[in-house]
């Protein structure tokens, strides 16, 4: 499916997201996202991802295990639904949460989803679309409350960035991460970002293009079930 990476880059040489170690557990967001599994997502979300995230931090551990000073660099989406677990797991680690409109970015993220919709699963495309934005959007929505809860006691290990920030100044930005992670952003390091900045690859792929009126949900309806945390983030406004 070459379409897939307009969407989200993937290559085979390369790391990809913790999720991948954590379904391993099979207690994950991720088996019910590729096909609808009604009776599993009940299950699922009455459940403890504990130790899915002592498994995984186990995993971290050993493939790290002769470098022990080396500073780990990780990404998921799915820890912002499980932050108390990651430090609980990781106690001293430094958290950057991304945020964009989720009027846009649930919508994309089920485009994506259902990219994979003919090989997993049977029935309507049309009708698998609505209840994926509607089950991704109370999903994410819950999550994101779920870390404003727990930034409550760690509010100084998350750093909060605007994604449209790092695409319209993102040296400020990575500036701005190195410090609050007290990293020393070297000339040689700096220099090579912004060559990649300049080089652009991602957008290499083309565009990733969808329509929310396939998924029959509004933008309005979308935001309106994040409530408070649009405003909080101007996410509605220029910043997107």
């Amino acid at each position: 499916m070459p379409d897939v990476v307009t969407a989200h880059a993937m290559a085979a040489a390369e790391v990809d997201e913790c999720l991948f170690i954590l379904r391993q557990g099979f207690v994950s967001n991720f088996w019910n996202s590729g096909w609808y599994a009604a009776g599993y997502d009940a299950w699922w979300q009455a459940q403890s991802e504990r130790a899915a995230y002592d498994h995984y931090a186990r995993v971290v551990q050993l493939v790290g295990c002769r470098e022990p000073d080396k500073r780990w660099l990780l990404k998921n989406p799915g820890h912002i639904a499980n932050l108390d677990l990651l430090f609980a797991v990781f106690p001293d680690a430094s958290v950057i949460i991304t945020h964009r409109d989720p009027a846009r970015a649930v919508p994309s993220l089920c485009s994506l989803l259902m990219k994979s919709h003919p090989l997993m699963d049977e029935g309507p495309a049309d009708l698998r679309a609505q209840m994926m934005l509607a089950r991704e959007t109370e999903k994410w929505a819950t999550a994101v409350q779920k870390a404003q809860m727990v930034e409550q006691t760690h509010g100084q290990q998350i750093l909060h960035v605007i994604q449209s920030d790092l695409h319209r100044t993102p040296m400020a930005v990575i500036e701005r991460i190195y410090r609050f992670a007290e990293i020393d952003l070297g000339d040689d390091v700096r220099a090579a970002m912004a060559s990649r900045i300049a080089d652009d690859p991602e957008r290499q792929h083309g565009a990733h293009r969808y329509d929310i009126a396939d998924f029959g949900m509004s933008e309005a309806s979308i935001r309106a079930r994040f409530g408070a945390y649009v405003d909080r983030f101007d996410l509605a406004g220029g910043r997107r």
